[in-house]
């Protein structure tokens, strides 16, 4: 495809988007010059008179500016095109980089093409100097605003004196002995909890998050089953929270069938949870899964949220890569990333290689991840679920509560060792045996 029609399309995906979501037009670092397209570029101006005004820039309202304002644009078959191909677009930030980028491109190409009109007869270092001089006035527009450091350090500041003196600086982990040991999750950290299959990765992460929503008003927790059905990750809650075995669950009418203490159960954790501010989605695509969290967080500016993704091998991307290594290390920076643009913790979920089975103790270690390398280096925290009674089956089967060590193998910024838990297969139940 011709780059200029990349371009334009491009162009299209960001204008749609913004008639979607207003707040976009007033966030953007897009200019009029970025819109190649005379109409896009004039969509652009009529977005931007209209937020600068106070009003909304969405189908309806552009639709309804008259039409002398709306022929500058190309009219309603101009809204349309872009309307419907701002469904397409979920990365905003990135398609307006790639908008930015090749603009600057084109502008140094442009001056560069009048140098080697202008050096064709004659050289001198005046016509060097002037290129030198526009190529570099290119680069500078395609920086990033900054602050100031006094202005980030008067900010920095401003945050520390608005922490509490009591509570925690991060959202709850549910966990008396997790919150000294990390403050609560905190929101600078990319979280990944690894393990073998059933070892209880899934569950610990369920379970610091119905804990989290019953120990905070404030707390808000979203998990994205990239793998399992929204219907049995709310099986899992309802269990944990009645203590109810989780078998039971694929059919209450079934084997609860003359247990009234199961029902009663039953009813009263489902009230409860009704009250938690706890939600799984079944996103997968990683786009879909940002535009979410944006939306969440854009949505309820004051909460203490979490978001975990189950899990790792399981998120779609719309790009190909020659091996899980190169696709582990795009997913890993793409959602580091996304933590840092909205300064909430993420936890990801992640498996073990098998190969960790074959040690003589089985405790994990960070070369255990799978395609450890990438994960290892950009998570900010990696906590291994280690339960010695998952390799000794005659163990594993006759015990109903197995001790299980939280390990914490990397925190930048914090704590690192170990924590004693139990957990209770039956019911997906972790306890904090510390306490």
């Amino acid at each position: 495809m011709d780059k200029y029609q990349i371009h334009y399309e491009n162009e299209c995906y960001i204008l749609g988007m913004m008639m979607r979501d207003n707040s976009l037009v007033d966030e953007t670092r897009l200019k009029p010059k970025h819109f190649l397209n005379t109409h896009n570029r004039n969509l652009f101006k009529v977005m931007k008179e209209l937020r600068n005004e106070e009003k909304p820039t969405d189908m309806m309202a552009l639709s309804q500016i008259g039409e002398n304002r709306m022929a500058i644009f190309g009219g309603i078959n101009t809204l349309s095109n872009v309307y419907g191909l701002g469904v397409r677009g979920h990365n905003f930030n990135f398609i307006q980089q790639k908008m930015i980028e090749f603009v600057a491109i084109d502008e140094a190409l442009q001056e560069v093409e009048a140098f080697i009109d202008k050096t064709k007869y004659a050289h001198s270092s005046q016509q060097l100097n002037e290129l030198i001089s526009k190529i570099n006035n290119v680069q500078v527009t395609t920086i990033k605003p900054q602050s100031s450091f006094k202005e980030k350090l008067q900010q920095r500041i401003l945050q520390h004196s608005a922490m509490p003196e009591q509570g925690l600086s991060g959202t709850s982990t549910g966990f008396i002995s997790l919150n000294k040991a990390l403050d609560g999750w905190q929101p600078s950290d990319l979280i990944v909890v690894a393990a073998r299959p059933s070892v209880g990765k899934t569950a610990f992460v369920l379970e610091t998050m119905r804990r989290g929503a019953r120990a905070s008003k404030d707390y808000m927790g979203t998990f994205f089953s990239c793998e399992m059905s929204e219907e049995k990750i709310i099986d899992r809650w309802i269990a944990s929270e009645g203590k109810i075995p989780v078998a039971a669950m694929s059919n209450p009418n079934k084997f609860f069938s003359g247990r009234q203490e199961y029902w009663d159960k039953y009813h009263k954790a489902c009230g409860e949870l009704a009250e938690f501010s706890i939600n799984v989605r079944s996103e997968k695509d990683i786009n879909e899964i940002r535009a979410v969290i944006r939306k969440i967080v854009k949505d309820n500016p004051n909460k203490k949220h979490l978001f975990a993704i189950d899990h790792l091998g399981h998120i779609d991307i719309d790009e190909s890569f020659d091996s899980n290594h190169l696709k582990f290390t795009y997913i890993m920076k793409y959602l580091k990333d996304m933590q840092k643009e909205f300064n909430v913790p993420i936890i990801l979920v992640a498996q073990l290689n098998r190969s960790v089975e074959g040690k003589q103790d089985k405790a994990p270690t960070m070369a255990d991840i799978r395609e450890s390398g990438s994960i290892e280096e950009i998570a900010d925290v990696i906590i291994f679920p280690h339960r010695p009674a998952y390799f000794d089956r005659e163990q594993r089967e006759v015990q109903e509560i197995h001790d299980v060590e939280l390990i914490i193998a990397k925190n930048r910024n914090g704590f690192v060792g170990t924590l004693p838990f139990q957990f209770v297969k039956k019911t997906n139940l972790y306890l904090d045996k510390g306490m």
